[in-house]
């Protein structure tokens, strides 16, 4: 059920969704992910079918004299310098993850202008703005998503780690949580961000201030988990929260069962995982929903493969993307 869901969203977006075209690449990474840790790719799916998307992954590929990344589709992001469309950094890394899921080889990927697209991303203040001359500003999910992208690439040329790092700092709340930018309001969401890429940077949470951060976690546990104090679970928190924990080291502290039960709760019933039980499901929370089933099994057992909570993917996919790069 779960897989075939997962198939016929890869194979085109239903006309409801049209709104997210231009974060194609973010759907598919979703799809792929959760039919990697379905272990239904080499089952479920044909070689040919496989080669078409990454095909189309590739297409999305751009690249100049001087930069090069990954757009979400061929629709317009946004306004660029360039003729061209600009890379993104949130597809860059989602669809350097979903070419390692199909175990690309990647040997049409220039590193060198990779690099050199985060370095001109990188703002004074240390984030990054998630394409050049965007005009957005930066936010901590973009630095997670620039510093995961370096570590995949497995070089840091060009970044001012110590200014990403001070950035993701000042985000933080006075009661460990941390929110999208300073003095925004925190979720688990951001937290997850902050927590990952400051694991990336070197430069993890410890004494006092990592257990602030464990505890606001832990208090958002209520069977699943809530993104926010005083709102209702939501499936894609169990993933954001949980992992968090697990980088914090505090795996334990998750009420497995509990957590598997509300996620069971959210099974649409043809397929896939919606936010809460009565919704309707997507991509996002498909995925999202198995990692953290991934992450805290049940006592009764899911048919899923571990996951790689740091840089949100399957274990033996981080494994083959970290073998190619080096």
């Amino acid at each position: 059920m779960h897989v075939s869901h997962c198939i016929r969203t890869l194979r085109g977006l239903p006309s409801g969704a049209l709104e997210v075209d231009s974060f194609r690449m973010m759907v598919a990474y979703y799809s792929l992910s959760s039919l990697d840790l379905l272990s239904s790719l080499d089952t479920k799916v044909k070689a040919d079918e496989k080669e078409d998307w990454k095909s189309w992954i590739w297409k999305q590929y751009i690249a100049d004299e001087h930069i090069a990344g990954f757009r979400g589709s061929s629709f317009l992001t946004g306004p660029s310098a360039s003729a061209k469309e600009p890379p993104h950094i949130l597809m860059t890394y989602t669809a350097l993850l979903s070419l390692a899921i199909l175990r690309d080889d990647f040997c049409r990927l220039d590193r060198r202008r990779v690099l050199a697209f985060l370095e001109r991303t990188q703002l004074p203040d240390g984030s990054f703005e998630p394409w050049p001359g965007s005009e957005e500003g930066g936010d901590i999910r973009i630095i997670y998503a620039a510093l995961a992208t370096c570590s995949m690439l497995n070089s840091w040329d060009g970044i001012d780690l110590d200014k990403a790092v001070a950035y993701v700092k000042a985000c933080r709340v006075q009661d460990g949580s941390y929110g999208q930018t300073p003095h925004a309001e925190a979720n688990g969401g951001a937290t997850y961000c902050a927590v990952a890429a400051l694991n990336l940077a070197s430069h993890p949470l410890q004494g006092e201030e990592r257990d602030r951060t464990v505890r606001w976690l832990v208090h958002r546990q209520r069977g699943g988990f809530q993104g926010r104090i005083e709102k209702e679970q939501d499936a894609c928190y169990s993933f954001w929260c949980g992992a968090a924990l697990t980088l914090l080291g505090c795996a334990d502290f998750v009420d497995r069962d509990a957590n598997a039960e509300f996620l069971m709760r959210c099974q649409f019933k043809l397929g896939g995982f919606a936010k809460a039980a009565g919704e309707f499901s997507d991509p996002l929370h498909t995925y999202l929903s198995m990692a953290a089933l991934s992450i805290y099994p049940p006592s009764w057992g899911v048919p899923l493969t571990t996951i790689d909570p740091l840089l949100n993917a399957r274990t033996e996919t981080v494994a083959w993307i970290r073998e190619k790069m080096n």
